[in-house]
């Protein structure tokens, strides 16, 4: 019987995900919360994210439906430094230059967008553009790069 429990749970023990050092476990996903409150422009705040990130093999947060970014809304207001807040979540976005639109800083194409939002212009003509994410209101906005704001930004493995 010891043994049967002792099985028992080192098999839950080790099915359980966990997450690396710094890194919490928020809606099934490691979740670093790299900034949460930085009035700074979008492009310094971006350079700087995406390379803590990298440095752990991690990225900025990819949306790829209704439920991805229903689930990093909720994790964005799940931090209590900034709950109730308007931030501006700093979405892995990049202008491919081959052809002039936002795709995901992994090469994918940009397939979901809330509602309401056209992020089917020239990226290349309009490159000072890009969208966020507005946790508080459930919805994404374009910014210029060079808008100060209130970004935070969250590195996901």
């Amino acid at each position: 019987m010891r043994a049967l429990l002792c099985f028992a749970f080192f098999t839950v023990a080790i099915a359980a995900p966990t997450c690396p050092a710094q890194y919490q476990m928020k809606e099934d996903r490691c979740i670093r919360p790299l900034v949460l409150w930085q009035n700074d422009a979008y492009q310094n705040v971006y350079h700087q994210a995406k390379g803590e990130c990298s440095k752990d093999g991690a990225h900025l947060p990819i949306v790829r439906s209704k439920e991805d970014n229903d689930a990093l809304n909720r994790i964005a207001n799940s931090f209590d430094e900034i709950n109730g807040w308007n931030i501006f979540l700093v979405l892995d976005l990049v202008c491919n230059g081959w052809t002039h639109r936002l795709e995901w800083a992994d090469g994918t194409s940009l397939d979901w967008t809330p509602s309401g939002v056209d992020l089917s212009f020239d990226c290349v003509d309009k490159v000072s553009v890009t969208a966020i994410s507005k946790p508080k209101q459930n919805d994404w906005a374009l910014v210029k790069l060079d808008d100060t704001f209130s970004y935070t930004a969250l590195c996901e493995i």
